[in-house]
């Protein structure tokens, strides 16, 4: 399987049980994506997860991607505007991010919903 088909079956399976906070589900289905999405990349591509801080407007908050062979892939960046930037990058251990009981769960919701890879 390869990334872009990966990518089509994300976006098709990306939804409001999938994102980290649905209310802010109205634009973009990419919205609230991030951590489940770079976790799924990971297991199927290996690499590392990067995270850091985008700053757009006055608002600040948490991003994650993935970084495979050197190359960093952010198949949810299109949730931000024109003019955001990302900050403060740091590699996050695969284990950290499966301790959230939040996260683990919208995760395998969105591997199932994607019907598994």
């Amino acid at each position: 399987m390869n990334l872009i088909t990966v990518r089509h079956k994300l976006e098709k399976a990306w939804s409001k049980e999938t994102a980290y906070n649905p209310e802010f589900y109205l634009g973009d289905k990419a919205t609230g994506q991030c951590v489940v999405t770079a976790l799924i990349i990971q297991e199927l591509f290996d690499g590392e997860i990067v995270t850091g801080i985008v700053t757009y407007k006055n608002v600040k908050e948490r991003h994650y991607w993935n970084r495979i062979a050197g190359l960093d892939i952010d198949l949810t960046w299109r949730q931000y505007p024109a003019g955001a930037h990302c900050k403060f990058l740091k590699i996050v251990p695969r284990a950290q991010l499966m301790r959230n009981k939040s996260t683990k769960e919208r995760y395998f919701k969105l591997f199932s919903k994607a019907n598994g890879f």
